[in-house]
């Protein structure tokens, strides 16, 4: 994706043993994400801003038995887009009321917002969709995904952060949901996904 030139943060993967607080912090500086590189829902994730707060976070994250990931940390209005075949659904809005969104969040009835369709001009929808259709093909994803995004609104600049080619599809699920926002029902929305696997 970086090397489309496309913004996304920098970032550096080390086996949990292999961390020096001083090199991240040279490399990535603080604030930093800190999390094991094959969990879903965000499960051994921290945000930390200091030494002691990054010690705790690679201590959590070695739980999981994986390689770590350490990333600049962005900021903005989270984003995702969910897509079906090529194409993209109504962008959604993440707003946790408290946080980040982690797995209490993602999971826990009345912790975020979900706003579907986002709150965005046209050419705001427009330039997000494009940004994630593009890093869909970059990464060689079909049948269906979501590409989560954060929106610098200031700076009118959209910054990749995950690509999610196992999307979650529980009622919670956010493909679902922008999937219901474009009138498209459960049933339909599991069917097209397993039309768009059969075409292939």
């Amino acid at each position: 994706v970086a090397g489309a030139g496309l913004a996304t943060a920098k970032w550096v993967t080390v086996r949990a043993d292999e961390i020096s607080f001083e090199n991240i912090n040279k490399e990535i500086g603080m604030p930093c994400v800190v999390k094991p590189i094959g969990c879903g829902s965000s499960c051994g994730v921290s945000i930390v801003k200091n030494k002691s707060e990054f010690d705790k976070a690679i201590e959590y994250a070695s739980e999981f038995k994986q390689n770590i990931l350490v990333e600049q940390f962005i900021t903005g209005r989270e984003m995702t887009v969910s897509i079906i075949g090529h194409h993209a659904l109504p962008v959604t809005e993440i707003i946790p009321h408290e946080g980040f969104y982690d797995y209490k969040n993602k999971y826990q009835d009345g912790m975020t917002t979900h706003v579907c369709p986002a709150k965005l001009t046209p050419e705001q929808t427009a330039g997000i969709k494009d940004f994630a259709l593009k890093i869909y093909d970059i990464l060689r994803m079909s049948s269906y995904g979501r590409v989560d995004v954060f929106f610098d609104e200031a700076n009118d600049k959209f910054w990749f952060i995950e690509a999610n080619n196992l999307p979650g599809m529980t009622n919670a699920s956010l493909v679902p949901e922008a999937a219901k926002a474009e009138g498209i029902s459960y049933e339909q929305l599991c069917e097209q996904i397993a039309k768009e696997s059969l075409a292939k």
